[in-house]
């Protein structure tokens, strides 16, 4: 059977000068090259890049059209743009275009659009809640009298990436929670409803760690634990990748029979409402207990951790995770 042309979003490409490619988005063009024909596609122009080699040191545009694309990979492209509100990886306003741009092609993605459209928000952890799934017991902050009379736990947004906007209570004064609630409180997020959530403050984060299990079809592929390094601030830390005075280890991790059994509710409950994502990123934190309970389910844009310094030795892991994605994008 003939493999599939498949195409690559980018987010870091320079017009006219196609040589600003994440490292993290090499890897997967020189897995998915092994595998089978490949072409990028610049978020920002739509203009199609030519994967193959460079010229010059520049990659160069390529002849293929996207209307040619029998698949659309549309994770794992790189660094945010600091521009926006909100530090989603992919710059919301295109990244959507071309999904719709996708669909009008008849073009299949992944992940598919329903299943992003829907987990753009963290409104899906109430629904999980809901559900009987144990996730950091979630409430939504109905007003900005009701964020005010908050004095514990954390405050969050529910469209939001990398921390931003994430907020001990206790250590906001009330014109703070008034600049966050007129920030992130309330208005539309392209299509999503934007607002504020809030949860208890988890000392398991920064006590015992935050999980992140990347899962391709059923299997738990790549787990890692973030831990807490490092603190340079003031009061509680607010653990996140690439948050200001908050220093995070990465390592490989193996989970155990609880953190499986949730992984594998989470999947459960994707398949029976419909969500049928090719990859996706459960993010657990455990009590005293070491109970796991659901921090994020990272859909939109998993980001898995393929850096030589946390698998040194255990390039294969890497391997057969990028040979598991590739498989299941071209199944």
């Amino acid at each position: 059977m003939d493999k599939k042309l498949m195409g690559i979003l980018l987010n870091r490409v320079q017009n006219d000068q196609y040589d600003d490619i994440s490292d993290k988005t090499c890897e997967f063009i020189k897995a998915f090259r092994q595998q089978g024909p490949v072409v990028g596609l610049d978020i920002y122009t739509g203009d199609m890049i030519d994967l193959r080699r460079k010229y010059s040191g520049r990659y160069r545009e390529s002849e293929i059209k996207f209307e040619e694309l029998d698949v659309l990979f549309m994770g794992a492209v790189g660094q945010s743009s600091p521009y926006r509100v909100t530090a989603l990886t992919n710059d919301m306003p295109e990244f959507l275009a071309l999904y719709r741009r996708a669909q009008k092609c008849g073009i299949p993605t992944h992940n598919p659009y329903n299943v992003v459209q829907d987990f753009i928000s963290k409104q899906y952890l109430l629904r999980l809640q809901q559900a009987g799934i144990p996730v950091v017991p979630t409430t939504a902050v109905k007003s900005l009298d009701h964020l005010l009379s908050l004095t514990t736990g954390i405050v969050k947004p529910l469209v939001s990436e990398r921390g931003i906007g994430t907020e001990v209570t206790s250590q906001l004064t009330g014109e703070q929670k008034e600049g966050l609630y007129t920030k992130f409180g309330r208005g539309d997020f392209y299509g999503t409803t934007q607002g504020l959530i809030h949860q208890p403050y988890m000392t398991g984060f920064t006590e015992r760690g935050e999980r992140k299990l990347m899962v391709v079809g059923e299997d738990i592929v790549l787990p890692r634990i973030h831990t807490l390094s490092g603190y340079e601030g003031n009061g509680k830390p607010i653990m996140a990748w690439g948050r200001a005075q908050t220093h995070v280890d990465v390592n490989p991790y193996e989970p155990n029979k609880k953190e499986v059994e949730l992984t594998r509710d989470i999947g459960g409950w994707l398949s029976d409402n419909g969500y049928n994502p090719t990859f996706y990123r459960v993010d657990i934190v455990t009590d005293e207990n070491l109970n796991p309970y659901v921090s994020e389910l990272e859909i939109l844009n998993p980001s898995p951790a393929t850096e030589d310094f946390i698998y040194a030795g255990r390039r294969d892991l890497v391997d057969q995770f990028m040979s598991k994605l590739y498989n299941s994008i071209n199944c």
